[in-house]
C-alpha cells in the first residue's frame, strides 16, 4: 500500500494497528526506500522510551495560480498522526520487541499546541474508534481539520466540531476532494467537499498497474512454492 500510494505523490503517512504486522524494523527500512514518511503521536521505543517516529510534519506549500489576485503565495501545514487503538497497535502473532504504544490523549492537547505555533492549518489524521474520535474532537483545541479513518461510518453529516470532519467512505470506492477557502490571514472561512466515485471505466495509472503486477507475480510465486513444499 505504501509503495502504491508513494508512487502517486501522497507523502504523509499516518500508521494505523495493522501497518506494524511486520514489525517496526520492517516500517522503518520501507520509510527509507520510497521516500515516505510516517507520523504517530503514541508509539514508543521500549528501550529508551522515544517516540518510534515523529508525530507531526510541517510542510511549506506554494501556490500553483499563474494569475489573479492571490492573498498569499506560502502557507504552512502541520500534519498530526494519531492511531487510538493502542491495545491491538500489535499483532499477537509477532512478537514485538522495540516497540510498544501509550494512550493517544496524553500529549496530544501539548503537540496540537506545539503545532499551532509553528503552522497556519492543522490537520489530524486520525485512525481508530469514533467514540475516542468524538472526544478528541470536543476536548482538544487548535485542529483545523481532521480525516478519520477506522470507524468512519460513524461519522454523521449533522454533527458540528470546531474543526472541519472529513471522511472517505465505502471502503476506499470514493476519492475525497477538501477545498478550503483562506482569508488574507490564511484562517478558513469556507470550504466544500466532494466524492469522487472510483469506476472501473477510469483509466488506470501505468505504474500502479505495473506494481499491482508484480505484486500477483510475487504472489503466484510464494503460493506455488508452498504447494510444492507440502507434497
Amino acid at each position: 500500500m505504501f509503495i502504491g500510494l508513494s508512487d502517486i505523490g501522497y507523502k504523509i503517512f499516518n500508521l494505523a494497528y495493522r501497518d506494524f504486522i511486520n514489525g517496526g524494523q520492517f516500517l522503518q527500512e520501507l520509510e527509507k526506500k520510497y521516500d515516505c514518511e510516517f507520523i504517530s503521536t503514541n508509539t514508543y521505543f521500549k528501550d529508551s522510551g522515544k517516540l518510534f517516529t515523529q508525530p507531526y510534519i510541517i510542510k511549506t506549500l506554494k501556490s500553483q495560480k499563474k494569475s489573479g489576485t492571490l492573498h498569499f503565495k506560502k502557507i504552512k501545514v502541520g500534519t498530526v498522526g494519531l492511531c487510538d487503538e493502542y491495545g491491538l497497535l500489535f499483532s499477537k502473532q509477532l512478537k514485538e520487541p522495540m516497540l510498544e504504544s501509550k494512550s493517544p490523549l496524553d500529549e496530544l492537547q501539548k503537540i496540537i499546541e506545539k503545532v499551532s505555533k509553528k503552522s497556519d492549518i492543522v490537520v489530524l489524521l486520525f485512525n481508530g474508534n469514533y467514540k475516542l474520535f468524538k472526544s478528541v474532537m470536543e476536548q482538544v483545541k487548535g485542529i483545523d481539520v481532521a480525516v478519520m479513518g477506522g470507524q468512519y461510518y460513524m461519522v454523521t453529516p449533522n454533527e458540528t466540531y470546531n474543526a472541519i470532519v472529513v471522511t472517505t467512505p465505502s471502503m476506499g470506492k470514493y476519492g475525497g476532494i477538501l477545498t478550503l477557502e483562506l482569508d488574507k490571514n490564511k484562517k478558513i472561512v469556507s470550504h466544500s467537499t466532494q466524492q469522487i466515485p472510483l469506476k472501473e471505466d477510469m483509466k488506470d495509472d501505468p505504474e500502479i498497474v505495473k506494481l499491482v503486477e508484480e505484486f500477483e507475480q510475487a504472489e503466484k510465486k510464494l503460493q506455488d512454492s508452498q504447494i510444492y513444499s507440502t507434497e
